[in-house]
């Protein structure tokens, strides 16, 4: 059963560890891939860390690499949501998380923040997938996924919204949605197509809730979800 549904506000005081969590999680997920690179002798720190890898790289380290998923590797979609290309990749997602992170953690709480951030991410995965991209990575479709989260919970709680944030969640954060999913789709560079999964994957969870943080079953069913996500994307193989 979920508690009774808090009025929504934008919270700039409370604690986001889940938040915090998330973004150091994907910062040791970039470095310890790293370090695997670095190991098989094919590049340098500086190579591994910082500058653009190539597909032979992000394949070596568990990324989404279309062969080898219809072959059977299917844990390549979720791993690839906790890879980045290169460290501006990574850079430009995590300060998205921290954003998203900051107007949503402290409506859900850090477990289903990170339910929902995985479940979003393997959507995005599969969707690139199934249209026939050859390879994609990183941890912007769970991003899509958190703003349009936010974006739907706030719509199901205009009502009673406070006045001073209506500016913000109804209009500023819905225009900044569409805004940058029309940048992903006209960019051949990014991959839009994982935008547009874990953004439908986010509508779906926001609009599935009774309320927005999980009651005590539900909290430990998502986060059930989100360690066994965990567990398979970082699984040794």
């Amino acid at each position: 059963m979920n508690t009774p549904s808090p009025e929504l506000h934008l919270d700039r005081s409370s604690a986001i560890p889940g938040t915090w969590a998330l973004i150091a999680g994907l910062a040791a997920a970039h470095v310890a891939s790293a370090a695997v690179l670095v190991g098989s002798g094919r590049v340098g720190w500086p190579g591994a860390l910082v500058l653009a890898r190539s597909v032979r790289m992000r394949v070596t380290v568990g990324g989404q690499y279309r062969p080898l998923v219809d072959d059977g590797q299917l844990w390549r979609l979720m791993r690839s949501v906790l890879l980045h290309a290169d460290l501006a990749h990574l850079l430009v997602n995590l300060v998205a998380l921290w954003v998203l992170g900051r107007i949503l953690e402290p409506w859900v709480g850090p477990v289903r923040l990170w339910c929902w951030f995985l479940l979003a991410g393997l959507g995005g995965s599969v969707a690139s997938h199934l249209v026939g991209l050859l390879q994609s990575d990183g941890a912007s479709g769970g991003a899509f996924g958190l703003f349009a989260a936010a974006v739907v919970l706030a719509w199901r709680a205009r009502a009673s919204l406070p006045d001073e944030d209506r500016p913000v969640l109804l209009r500023a954060l819905p225009g900044l949605l569409v805004l940058n999913l029309a940048v992903g789709l006209a960019l051949p560079v990014i991959d839009g197509i994982a935008h547009v999964g874990g953004l439908l994957v986010g509508v779906a969870l926001a609009f599935a809730v009774r309320s927005p943080r999980p009651g005590r079953t539900w909290l430990a069913l998502e986060g059930a979800v989100a360690a066994v996500l965990v567990i398979w994307a970082c699984w040794p193989r």
